[in-house]
């Protein structure tokens, strides 16, 4: 975990980058990121970052390698290409244009499922 409590691989890249062992607070952006990762594991079981393409173990991360890989890597995997786009969309903004949970949720009512 993170020091905000998260999992690592559910932070957002500008919370990892911010991270070093002290704590963080996040920002409405990192708490949409998070969200939108959430989502991701939640309907396809798998973490939102594609660490097989990374060659990585994700069981076997010390409790600071991940932050320090996920900071490097930003892969993402692919399930559902709608449902990837919508979250895609989130995951890699920039935090100062991700859009707002409001906006993810409306995007997420008008998938077809």
């Amino acid at each position: 975990m993170d020091t905000t409590g998260s999992p690592v691989h559910l932070s957002s890249p500008e919370s990892l980058a911010r991270w070093s062992w002290r704590p963080v607070c996040p920002t409405v952006a990192d708490e949409v990121w998070t969200l939108a990762a959430s989502i991701w594991w939640a309907a396809s079981g798998q973490w939102p970052r594609d660490y097989r393409a990374l060659a990585i173990d994700p069981s076997v991360f010390t409790e600071s390698e991940p932050a320090k890989v996920l900071v490097r890597y930003g892969a993402l995997l692919a399930h559902w290409p709608e449902l990837e786009a919508v979250l895609r969309y989130v995951l890699e903004a920039p935090a100062e244009s991700r859009p707002s949970a409001l906006d993810l949720a409306q995007h997420l009512c008008a998938l077809r499922v």
